[in-house]
């Protein structure tokens, strides 16, 4: 993903490699996950935390959902700590900070326009 936002020819062999890297320490997880709730025991801690922005980014910008979906007790934890209230807020104050950059670039292209037209170059 950012090798083609960079002008750069991803290594395939090499994202493979590291796709298979990660399903092994998610089966990991998935062992640890089918005997605790949470990753240091059965309280959430700094353990779990440290993992929300990777798994979202990999979830959301990367589209391996799939990766931890098809582990029952990785997925069941991911819904646990995902839904967590601040980090639900956490998410909604990002959305809507990109909403407003949107909107403000949508709005200086409008004024932009606007001022092409009323000065009728």
């Amino acid at each position: 993903m950012l090798s083609s936002k960079l002008g750069i020819t991803a290594d395939q062999k090499l994202i493979q490699e590291s796709e298979e890297k990660l399903h092994k320490v998610l089966d990991i997880y998935e062992e640890r996950l089918s005997k605790s709730k949470y990753l240091a025991g059965d309280f959430f801690s700094l353990a779990d935390l440290s993992h929300l922005p990777f798994l979202q980014y990999l979830m959301d910008s990367l589209g391996k959902e799939h990766m931890i979906r098809d582990r029952k007790h990785l997925s069941a934890w991911w819904d646990d700590i995902s839904n967590r209230p601040p980090w639900k807020k956490m998410q909604l104050k990002k959305f809507m900070e990109c909403l407003e950059k949107v909107l403000n670039g949508t709005k200086m292209i409008r004024e932009a326009i606007m001022e092409l037209l009323l000065r009728g170059d």
